[in-house]
């Protein structure tokens, strides 16, 4: 049985101001496409991904075509969390996902 919800967050190093700045290039790249891998064998109809602010979107669009996407930034301090770094949030879920829950 495959898990409903699916949430995680993939390496942010290569796009992060605080990190390498390598993008795609970087090793951790290959982290993120085997997660992307991951998503396609198991196809959770949800899931949420959490990186930083520059962590490139359209990505996900040719991963993932299958999928919906809701990107949002989060800001910490709103939440009255103790940290300062601003992450992105993305929130996934198929488009076959409400006659998934009804079936």
């Amino acid at each position: 049985m495959v898990a409903l919800i699916h949430c995680a967050g993939t390496p942010c190093v290569a796009f992060s101001s605080m990190g390498s700045m390598d993008g795609v290039e970087s090793m951790s790249w290959v982290h993120f496409l085997i997660w992307c891998a991951m998503r396609k064998v198991l196809a959770e109809p949800i899931w949420f991904q959490e990186n930083v602010p520059g962590f490139p979107r359209d990505i996900f669009y040719e991963v993932f075509p299958e999928y919906e996407f809701v990107f949002d930034i989060v800001h910490p301090d709103g939440l009255g969390w103790p940290i300062r770094r601003e992450r992105q949030w993305v929130v996934y879920w198929t488009q076959w996902f409400p006659n998934h829950v009804t079936n």
